[in-house]
C-alpha cells in the first residue's frame, strides 16, 4: 500500500501479517469439529475472494482498477463470513449429510450454499470498484 515504505518497516510488517494469519488459523482449526468443515469452509473463503478478480483481470479488456479487486475480495470474505455466522447462530445440525442447515419455510439452505451468495457479492464489489475507479 505504501512503495516508500522501508526495508526494516516492511520486514516488520510482514511479520506481524505472518503472527496474524497464523493466530487466525489457528482459532479455525480449534472451532471446527472435522477437517471436512475447516476444508469447505476456507475453499469457500478462498473462491468467494478469489475467483472474481482474478477472471476479471485475466479476461476482461482494459486497465486493471486494484480497487475493484479489493472490493471484490472483501465482499465475497464479509458475505461468507455473514452466511457461515447465520448459519451458526440460526442453523441446526443436519446429521445425514454432517452439514448445518438452516430452515426458512420449506426452504433448506446448507452450509455448502454459501458460494451462492459470496461470489454474487464478490462481482458486485468487483463492478462497484470499477465504477469508482472510473469516475476518480
Amino acid at each position: 500500500m505504501n512503495p516508500g515504505l522501508s526495508d526494516r518497516a516492511l520486514i516488520r510488517y510482514t511479520r506481524l501479517s505472518m503472527v496474524l494469519s497464523a493466530a487466525v488459523c489457528v482459532l479455525i482449526g480449534l472451532y471446527f469439529q472435522r477437517i471436512k468443515e475447516a476444508w469447505n469452509f476456507m475453499a469457500t473463503i478462498l473462491t468467494a475472494t478469489l475467483l472474481v478478480p482474478l477472471l476479471a483481470a485475466l479476461f476482461l479488456p482494459g486497465r486493471r482498477k486494484p480497487l475493484a479487486g479489493t472490493l471484490a475480495s472483501w465482499g465475497g470474505l464479509a458475505a461468507v463470513g455473514v452466511f457461515f455466522a447465520l448459519l451458526e447462530v440460526w442453523g441446526a445440525p443436519y446429521a445425514d449429510l454432517d452439514t448445518r442447515v438452516m430452515r426458512l419455510g420449506d426452504l433448506e439452505i446448507f452450509r455448502e450454499y454459501a458460494l451462492f451468495f459470496g461470489l454474487p457479492i464478490s462481482a458486485l464489489g468487483y463492478l462497484l470498484g470499477a465504477l469508482v475507479s472510473r469516475r476518480a
